[in-house]
């Protein structure tokens, strides 16, 4: 499975941004809010959930958003299904890790 990655530096923290490919670009509304998934955020390279999964090793804080990302972000217990967010028909999710 592949994904869509960027890992941002803000300070002393690291912040991986990752999307399904499929909603790259694309606009989803929120509480009457468009919601764009841009490529300036959400991507700097493909990455599998091998390579994923090396990253979530040191990693503050994760945004995702997609089905796919954030189904596999429940599988490896990063965050419980009861705290993501569904905007549009998408799963969003956003990820302290302390």
């Amino acid at each position: 499975m592949k994904f869509c990655i960027k890992v941002h530096y803000i300070k002393n923290l690291k912040i991986l941004a990752i999307c399904d490919e499929e909603v790259l670009e694309k606009e989803f509304e929120f509480n009457n809010t468009k919601i764009k998934i841009s490529k300036s955020f959400y991507f700097e390279k493909y990455a599998n959930e091998n390579e994923i999964e090396e990253i979530l090793k040191d990693v503050n804080i994760i945004n995702a958003f997609g089905n796919r990302c954030v189904d596999f972000l429940i599988s490896k217990k990063f965050v419980n299904e009861k705290n993501v967010l569904k905007i549009g028909n998408q799963k969003h999710a956003i990820i302290q890790i302390l």
